[in-house]
């Protein structure tokens, strides 16, 4: 219900968050708190539907928190990234649904 209603989400990088906002087309500014997280990131900034803020490794000359507030203006700056998470929900809303799957699954099997 919320989700929706957001233009940008800073989040920690799990999946469901990231699909849940993926779902609801709200771009994200990703701080991954560990590898798993950072691989979410990975992935959904370089569709461009995200900006991926390593707390770890922050540009030269910042501090984790500045690059967390400067991710945050250029989402919101930039109606691409908008416009990227966009698309991704419509390719998401696209994908076969696990009972499809399964249904296909279970057609193979019976072969």
């Amino acid at each position: 219900m919320v989700a929706p209603t957001c233009d940008l989400a800073v989040h920690h990088g799990g999946a469901t968050t990231a699909m849940t906002l993926i779902n609801a087309g709200v771009p994200q500014l990703i701080v991954p708190d560990n590898g798993y997280g950072k691989a979410v990131a990975e992935a959904v900034s370089g569709f461009g539907a995200a900006i991926l803020a390593d707390p770890h490794r922050p540009p030269a000359g910042q501090e984790p928190g500045e690059a967390v507030v400067a991710g945050c203006r250029e989402v919101l700056g930039d109606p691409r990234y908008a416009e990227r998470t966009r698309a991704l929900a419509r390719e998401t809303a696209a994908l076969p649904t696990p009972d499809e799957v399964l249904r296909d699954i279970e057609a193979l099997v019976a072969r």
